[in-house]
C-alpha cells in the first residue's frame, strides 16, 4: 500500500480522482480525507485498481480520433455522466465509486467501433429507423457497444460487479423501478446514460429524466444536476459544457410541459406513482389508462382530465368525484389509491384496476342473460349502492357501461360499481338543477324532466333499466336521444317477459315494474328493500357459484372478442338542457 500510495501521489490527476472518489463516497466524514494512504484503505484496492485504470484509459484515448466522436465531446459526455451516475447513486444508498467508475468506462470501445465501422453508424445517424444505439447495432452486427465494453473489460481483469454497471448500462431505468425497485445495483448507471447525446445514444433522454425523477423522493434532478455543474467547475480536467446540466434540464422541463400539452396522454407516461401500460377507454372529457404501481407493482387505472377540459368547474366536478367515491369502501364499489396533478397541469386519479368486461359487453357477447345470473348481479350492485345512500349520495349515472364484471375468487361474477363522477348528495340534488345529466337510456322520469327533487330512487329506476337490459339484451325504450327521455317520463314499459323467450321470474319481474314506476314513491324505499325483495325472488334459471366460474373458463378460453354491436341510443354519458 506504500508504495501504491508513492506512485498515486505521483500523479497528481490520480491523487485529484482518488481524493475526490473517497470524499462524495458514502462514509460520511465531518471532515475531508486528504491522506492518500488512508483512501486508499478505505476505498480498497480493488475499487482503486478500477480508479486508477479508468483514468489511465480514459488518458489513452484522448490521443484517439474517431470520425463520428470528437475527442471533447467524448470526454466531456463520459466526465458528466460519471459525476451525475457517482451523485445519483450516493443519493439512494447505492455503491458511488462503482457507479462512477462504470459510468467514465461504459462507453470505452465507442470510438473504435465508430471508426472501424463508420459507414454503418453514419447511416443510423441520418437514419430514423431505430430507437436507440442500441437496436441499431443488435440488428446491424448482432451485439452492442456495451457487450463489447464488457466483454473487454472482463478479459483486462476488471471486477464483475462493475462489469455489470458497463453491460446493463442501457437498461431502462423505468422497467428497473418497476421490476427490482429502485436499489436495483444498474439504477445510477441506467439513469446517467439518459444523459448522452453523441451518437444518440438515448433519444429523449432528459425527458425521460423528467419523468424518472418522481419515481423515487430521493431522485431530485435539478438537485444532482447543481452538484455535477458544481464538480464540474471545479475540476482541473476539461469538459465543462458552454451550458450548465441544470439550464440544459430546465428548457427541456420547459419543452416537456408544452409539448405535453399539445399531445395526447400515451403509454409510457408516469402519473404520480404510476406507469400508464394501455388504453382502456377515451371520452370527451379524458381518459382511463391501464398503468402499474412503480413500487408496490400492482395494477391500477389512472383516470385524467384533458388539459384542454381544466377549468374551475371541471376541476371541482373531478375532486368531487374523487373524495365522495374515496369515502366509499364497499367491496362492490370501486376503490380509490391517488390523486394528483403533473406539473403540466393535467389532474388524475388512480383506482382499483378490474380485469373484466362491462354488463353492456357482457350482453353483446353472450346475449340476454338468465333471470338467475341477474339477480346475483343486481344483488351486488344494491349492496353498494346502499352504502352510497347511506352516506346520503346518489350515484345519478348507473348504465351498464359502469358497472364492472369480473372473475371472482371461488365464487363466479364479481361486480364493481364505477365512475361516481355524477354522483351528488341529497340535499344538493333538491335545491339545485343542472339539467338532464346522466344517460338517456338508463335514467330516471324525475332526471328527465329536471325535478327539483331527485333521491335515492333514482338510482333504483336506473338500476331496474340495466336490469331490463340484461334480460331483454334491449334497454326499455329506443329512439332518439328526446324520444327516450320522453318515453322515460311518460310511457309505460312493455314488461320483459314479452321481448325475450327466456324464462323470467314472476317475482323479478314484478319488482323491475315497480322499480320502473313514473313517481319515486312508487317505488321501494331504499336500496336495502330492493336487496331485501331481490333476495325472496326464485330463478326460473338458478345461478350458482359453480356455474359463474364455469362461464369464466369459457369466456377466459374463448378467442372471440367482443361483439361491436350497438343498443338501440348511444350510450355516451350525455347532457341535455340548461347547464
Amino acid at each position: 500500500m506504500t508504495e501504491l500510495s508513492r506512485i498515486v501521489e505521483s500523479e497528481p490527476g490520480l491523487t485529484a480522482e482518488l481524493l475526490r472518489n473517497v470524499n462524495s463516497s458514502f462514509y460520511g466524514f465531518r471532515q475531508k480525507v486528504d491522506s492518500i494512504t488512508q483512501s486508499i484503505a478505505l476505498l480498497g484496492i480493488p475499487c482503486c485498481t478500477s480508479i486508477f485504470l479508468s483514468k489511465a484509459l480514459d488518458r489513452a484515448l484522448s490521443f484517439f480520433e474517431s470520425p463520428l466522436i470528437s475527442n471533447s465531446d467524448a470526454r466531456r459526455e463520459s466526465l458528466e455522466r460519471a459525476r451525475f451516475a457517482r451523485e445519483v447513486a450516493r443519493r439512494l444508498g447505492l455503491d458511488p465509486i462503482l457507479s462512477y467508475t462504470s459510468a467514465s468506462l461504459q462507453d470505452i470501445m465507442l470510438p473504435l467501433l465508430t471508426r472501424r465501422f463508420s459507414t454503418q453508424y453514419s447511416d443510423y445517424l441520418n437514419s430514423d429507423s431505430w430507437p436507440g444505439i442500441e437496436e441499431f447495432e443488435r440488428d446491424a452486427f448482432g451485439w452492442t457497444h456495451s457487450e463489447i465494453a464488457a466483454k473487454t473489460l472482463l478479459d483486462w481483469g476488471f471486477p464483475t460487479t462493475l462489469v455489470l454497471r458497463v453491460l446493463l448500462h442501457h437498461s431502462s431505468p423505468e422497467e428497473l423501478f418497476l421490476a427490482e425497485g429502485p436499489l436495483h445495483e444498474v439504477t445510477a448507471n441506467a439513469t446517467a446514460a439518459l444523459l448522452s447525446d453523441v451518437l444518440r445514444q438515448s433519444p429523449c433522454g432528459v425527458s425521460r429524466l423528467v419523468d424518472l425523477q418522481r419515481f423515487h423522493p430521493r431522485m431530485k434532478l435539478l438537485d444532482i444536476a447543481a452538484v455535477v455543474d458544481d464538480q464540474a467547475v471545479a475540476s482541473d480536467v476539461p469538459g465543462v459544457t458552454s451550458l450548465p446540466l441544470v439550464n440544459r434540464i430546465q428548457c427541456n422541463m420547459l419543452d416537456q410541459i408544452e409539448r405535453r400539452r399539445k399531445e395526447s396522454i400515451v403509454p409510457g407516461r408516469q402519473f404520480g406513482n404510476y406507469v400508464l401500460e394501455k388504453a382502456i377507454t377515451e371520452s370527451a372529457m379524458g381518459s382511463i389508462f391501464k398503468a402499474k404501481h412503480i413500487m408496490l407493482r400492482r395494477p391500477a387505472a389512472i383516470k385524467f382530465l384533458r388539459a384542454d377540459k381544466v377549468n374551475r368547474d371541471s376541476i371541482r366536478q373531478f375532486e368531487r368525484e374523487v373524495q365522495l367515491t374515496s369515502t366509499l369502501c364497499h367491496p362492490n364499489t370501486i376503490s380509490i389509491f391517488d390523486y394528483g396533478h403533473t406539473p403540466d397541469d393535467l389532474f388524475f386519479y388512480a383506482m382499483e384496476y378490474i380485469d373484466g368486461l362491462t354488463l353492456d359487453e357482457l350482453v353483446r357477447w353472450d346475449g340476454p342473460i338468465a333471470d338467475g345470473r341477474v339477480l346475483h348481479l343486481l344483488l351486488q350492485v344494491c349492496g353498494s349502492l346502499a352504502e352510497a345512500h347511506s352516506h346520503g349520495l346518489v350515484h345519478r349515472d348507473i348504465k351498464p357501461q359502469n358497472i364492472m364484471l369480473s372473475e371472482g375468487v371461488g365464487y363466479g361474477d364479481r361486480i364493481t360499481v364505477l365512475d361516481f363522477g355524477l354522483v351528488t348528495d341529497v340535499q344538493s340534488c333538491t335545491k339545485h338543477s343542472r339539467g338532464v345529466c346522466g344517460t338517456p337510456l338508463y335514467i330516471s322520469p324525475e332526471a328527465a324532466e329536471c325535478r327539483q327533487t331527485i333521491d335515492a330512487r333514482s338510482d333504483l329506476y336506473s338500476l331496474a333499466a340495466v336490469a331490463y337490459f340484461l334480460l331483454c339484451g334491449q334497454p326499455v325504450f329506443g329512439g332518439t336521444a328526446p324520444e327516450v327521455l320522453a318515453h322515460h317520463a311518460h310511457t309505460t314499459p312493455t314488461p320483459p317477459s314479452q321481448r325475450t323467450t327466456n324464462p323470467i321470474s314472476p317475482e323479478l319481474e314484478a319488482l323491475l315494474m315497480q322499480c320502473l314506476q313514473k313517481q319515486p314513491q312508487d317505488r321501494p324505499e331504499s336500496a336495502f328493500e330492493l336487496m331485501e325483495q331481490l333476495a325472496n325472488c326464485q330463478a326460473l334459471t338458478p345461478w350458482s357459484p359453480q356455474a359463474g366460474l364455469s362461464w369464466w373458463r369459457y369466456y377466459r378460453s374463448s378467442p372471440s372478442d367482443v361483439a361491436e354491436t350497438k343498443v338501440d341510443v348511444d350510450g355516451e354519458d350525455t347532457v341535455i338542457g340548461p347547464v
